[in-house]
């Protein structure tokens, strides 16, 4: 199959989808909660994402450490540390389904 004209009407293409029925976004439902984590989540199983890190991600990996203990300490400041905690592990918890 070869395409052979692009339709570059706006009017042209609102008729068409209309006409379709294609035009008026359909509902759908809202993203389901996990109970875990209070807010959207999509099942591990249903991602196809990996990823490693390049050798200049590797080097940065000790001052993203620092970072992240440097904001742990913050959270500790104003929330108390089992909050903190709890921050923290929802945060590896999320980290870790990706």
């Amino acid at each position: 199959m070869a395409i052979i004209a692009f339709i570059e009407a706006e009017d042209v293409i609102e008729k068409i989808l209309k006409h379709l029925g294609l035009w008026e976004p359909k509902p759908r439902p809202p993203p389901r909660l996990d109970t875990q984590r209070d807010f959207p989540y999509t099942p591990p199983h249903l991602k196809a994402t990996s990823y490693h890190l390049t050798e200049k991600g590797n080097a940065l990996m000790s001052d993203i450490r620092a970072c992240w203990k440097d904001l742990y300490r913050g959270y500790c400041a104003i929330f108390g540390e089992q909050e903190a905690n709890r921050v923290n592990d929802l945060i590896a918890k999320t980290n870790h389904t990706r």
